[in-house]
């Protein structure tokens, strides 16, 4: 903004704010993207922030909650000052946590729209890191996909045929092309098409309330889990219309535990 004499006016707002993302620029400097409570994605410079004796330096690392004093720019918002709230570093000790906090971040980063406020956002990924510094859920990470594609506008049409509206059969199938569950006739024309349980429907369909608290004591059987997975990434990748490059990485740890072929995905 300009002043009276062609200046640029500064102006200096505070947040409370989760890194998303962190990209090293030049020796020292790093640009970030953080989920802030008040205002939403926000993308700023933190220049010098990666100097050993910088008072930053532990508040721009990904995944950190902190508190930042933001000043705007031509481009860009900088960061003024940075103080650490609360991190996780068990989040960077072991691969899993690392795989499952990466892949939410970057799927925030990718579904939420820049300055749009949004408190359901910013405390569905805090509430998912703090979850995940005490355990690794696969489950959690199902809950985090669904709560985010519906705060996004692409929460599927679960109760009828997104086609033909129809009321589903003995045989229920899921599209996310069509934008949600086919009965058979509509899914015969559809080839992205994958079968799917009731029982999985339903469970999706509770993801979208339930906190994560709740995951601990559920019981879900490895094919309940395989399909939640197949259709929650193939919706993903859908909306997105590519592969995010975290899924990679998740997929190939998941793999090298299990030593078994993945079910599903994009």
């Amino acid at each position: 903004m300009a002043g009276r004499k062609g200046r640029t006016v500064v102006r200096l707002f505070n947040v409370e704010a989760i890194i998303l993302r962190a990209r090293a620029l030049r020796e020292a400097d790093r640009l970030l993207v953080l989920l802030s409570r008040e205002r939403g994605k926000l993308r700023a410079m933190a220049y010098g922030a990666a100097k050993p004796a910088s008072k930053k330096r532990g508040a721009v690392q990904p995944f950190t909650h902190g508190r930042y004093l933001l000043a705007t720019g031509r481009e860009l918002y900088t960061v003024r000052q940075a103080e650490e709230i609360t991190s996780w570093p068990v989040l960077y000790g072991d691969l899993a946590r690392l795989a499952h906090a990466s892949y939410a971040a970057e799927l925030s980063d990718a579904f939420l729209p820049e300055e749009q406020p949004s408190e359901a956002a910013f405390r569905l990924f805090l509430t998912f890191l703090q979850y995940l510094a005490a355990r690794v859920d696969p489950l959690a990470l199902r809950l985090f996909e669904a709560r985010l594609l519906s705060l996004a506008g692409f929460w599927p049409q679960l109760a009828t045929c997104a086609v033909c509206t129809a009321a589903p059969g003995e045989e229920v199938f899921f599209s996310p092309r069509a934008g949600g569950i086919l009965c058979r006739p509509c899914a015969e024309k559809a080839p992205e098409a994958m079968a799917c349980r009731r029982g999985t429907l339903r469970l999706l369909g509770a993801l979208q309330s339930w906190p994560f608290e709740r995951l601990a004591s559920l019981r879900v059987d490895r094919g309940g889990l395989d399909e939640l997975k197949q259709i929650l990434e193939a919706t993903v990748c859908y909306h997105l219309e590519q592969e995010p490059k975290s899924l990679g990485f998740l997929r190939r740890l998941e793999d090298g535990v299990s030593k078994k072929p993945r079910s599903g995905g994009c």
